[in-house]
Parts: structure tokens; sequence; C-alpha cells
């Protein structure tokens, strides 16, 4: 039975950067590789095509609840048109659809890899990736109740299927739940820049993926931020949203938030955040 390992962040916290170094590393003949032509999580569970395809019902003619209800069939499905294990890219926080099933069927997930990151080096970013304000991107980041509103919306996308990335807490809080049916691997973001060979060697370990130490090191290199960020210059990217006001690779730095936010905008979200910051070993 074919199955996912899936790539779980909110938005603007790492994961295209794990699926380029991912790309790097488990396909060398093609490294480095275009940030146009990423190999790893773009699994075509995530296509509005191939759930139309798949699907008695075309997306944009069903609720985001509705659509819920079709996902573990939907991942089923595809994953059986597949010949071995699949990485797929994922911002939704992790729910139940209204039947009370997870929205990724359990027997069919291998694991999970969780990316975290610092919520104040995540604002400046979220905000610019989406065409808001900080303010703005505040109440996005801190709204609680932002699934239950977007659910009831029509799937518009004609790309991807919907995703619900609900506030910072709740996403963060979904992946860590104890009753999670599957094993999750969770690494932080900063431990990941400021160390990766180590990071990423301890995080591929305990996920059962072996690689030799000079191999880490050369996707690591690979897949830098300055390389990144000159691909985009030359290229462009198309996965940045229209609406962005920066481009995709922006800065990745490390406590960057601290000086690009208001201190005002700093307490608020701060004060939102912190008791799930605590439980992931954030100051």
């Amino acid at each position: 039975m074919n199955k996912m390992i899936l790539l779980a962040s909110y938005p603007k916290s790492g994961n295209t950067w794990l699926r380029i170094l991912l790309s790097n590393l488990l396909f060398p003949e093609k490294a480095p590789v275009s940030i146009n032509d990423i190999l790893v999580g773009g699994f075509k569970c995530d296509k509005r095509m191939s759930f139309d395809q798949l699907m008695p019902w075309e997306a944009s003619d069903l609720t985001r609840e509705t659509t819920d209800c079709f996902l573990p069939d939907f991942y089923r499905l595809a994953l059986d048109n597949e010949t071995d294990t699949v990485f797929l890219k994922t911002h939704d926080m992790l729910r139940k659809n209204q039947d009370g099933q997870y929205i990724f069927p359990p027997e069919r997930v291998q694991g999970v890899i969780h990316i975290v990151r610092h919520p104040l080096d995540v604002l400046p970013s979220y905000s610019k990736h989406f065409g808001m304000t900080h303010e703005e991107g505040l109440t996005a980041m801190l709204t609680p109740d932002l699934t239950t509103k977007n659910q009831h919306k029509l799937a518009k996308d004609k790309r991807r299927l919907p995703e619900n990335h609900g506030s910072w807490n709740a996403h963060t809080l979904s992946w860590m739940d104890e009753s999670i049916p599957y094993p999750v691997y969770r690494v932080r973001y900063e431990d990941l820049r400021k160390d990766p060979l180590t990071a990423f060697d301890a995080l591929f370990s305990a996920m059962g993926m072996s690689f030799a130490k000079e191999q880490l090191q050369l996707a690591i290199e690979q897949s830098s931020f300055s390389n990144l960020q000159k691909q985009e210059q030359t290229t462009g990217f198309r996965e940045r949203l229209d609406k962005s006001t920066a481009p995709f690779f922006r800065k990745g730095i490390v406590g960057s938030g601290k000086t690009e936010i208001a201190p005002e905008l700093q307490h608020q979200l701060i004060a939102g955040c912190l008791p799930v910051m605590a439980q992931l070993g954030y100051e």
C-alpha cells in the first residue's frame, strides 16, 4: 500500500527550503534543482485538477467543509496510482472532517515532518507573501476561528485545493496533539538554520532515512538561501503569489522580525502566542 510523508508547516516557516533540500538529496543527478522544478512535495494530491478528475464533483462547486469530506478518499485514490512513498507539502492545520475522519487518512500516512518557526519571524514574511500589512497579518495569525470562517467558502483557486491554515496557535497545536494517529517528527526552523548538518541528520535519522554526511552537506550547500535568492532573481518563482509584495525567498534570517515589526505589534503577537511558544522552547 503506497503511503505519503507529510511536510507540514504554517506558511513561511521553511517548507519550501526543506522540499528543495530533499530534492537535491534524493535526486543528486539533477542537483542543484531549479526552484521552478522542485521534485519533492508537489505530489499531485495538492492539485485541484487531480481532485476534479478523481472525485465525482469539481472542487469549485463545493464548500471547503464539503471538500474536506472527500479528501480522505481522494488521497487514497491518488496514492493508488503511485509506485512508491511520496512527499506531500501541506500548510493545512490537521483536522477531522464533519464525518469524523482525519483529512489525511491514517493508514496512508507514513509520517510527518512538522516545521515550526518563531511567530515574530513568520509575521513579516507571511504579511508580504499574502499582500497584507503587518497589522492584517497579525490579525490573521491570531484569529482562532479563521478555519471556521473559511469552511463555507467555495474553492476558487483553479490550481490548488483550498488550505485552512487557522491561527498560528491553532495550526501548531493541531500537529502537536497527542492523539495524532501517525508519527510526527518536529523540528524548529531556527535549529535548521543554526546547524543544518546536525539538525537535518538527526531529523532524517529519526525517520529512518540515512545519508552520508558528505552527501547531506552537499545538498545543504546546493540549497543555501543565497543560491535560492539568485535563482529567483534570475528566473522568478512560479509559486510566488501574484499579490505578494516581496520576493518569495526574502530573508530567511533568524530574529529579523524584531527589527521589522513595530514594538506594539511584537507585544501583541508574543502575548497571543506565548503558551504555545513555551511548549516549543521559544523564549
